[in-house]
């Protein structure tokens, strides 16, 4: 499974902010946009990119002016990666797993023994997204629980 430059980038900017309020003690202190794109070697015009559609999924909020720029917009124990992952690109589905009728092969039956193959992974690479939060990620956890 392949995701895109914005999901990578986009996790890697929410992890750099979780990090650097954990690690000043400043919960709610502003990153600036120039130094979150200084620290994960990203241009700033996509990091501000990646920023706003983080913003309008109520992930990040965003502060104007000289000592403005972004903090999560919640606790990182409730951050999925799905979320920040869905919040800056489309993800689509494998026709597999779509409607039985939209199969290009066995539009009008159940003829199909690999669609359930491609359901149940589709459904699990959900899950591991939904279930590991931010917070479990800053603590090294691979796929840690949601609480």
């Amino acid at each position: 499974m392949r995701f895109s430059t914005k999901a990578r980038y986009g996790l890697r900017i929410v992890m750099r902010l979780a990090e650097e309020c954990a690690s000043s003690g400043a919960v709610n202190k502003p990153i600036p946009l120039w130094l979150l794109a200084e620290k994960e070697r990203i241009s700033k015009k996509y990091v501000e990119h990646i920023a706003t559609q983080l913003e309008r999924a109520g992930i990040l909020r965003g502060f104007r002016g000289p000592s403005g720029g972004y903090c999560l917009a919640k606790p990182p124990s409730s951050i999925t990666a799905r979320e920040v992952i869905e919040a800056v690109e489309t993800v689509r589905t494998n026709v597999c797993t779509k409607k039985i009728s939209d199969c290009p092969v066995y539009p009008s039956s159940k003829k199909c023994k690999v669609r359930p193959f491609w359901i149940g992974l589709e459904k699990a690479i959900k899950d591991y997204m939904e279930n590991t939060t931010i917070e479990s990620l800053l603590n090294g956890k691979k796929g840690g629980r949601r609480r």
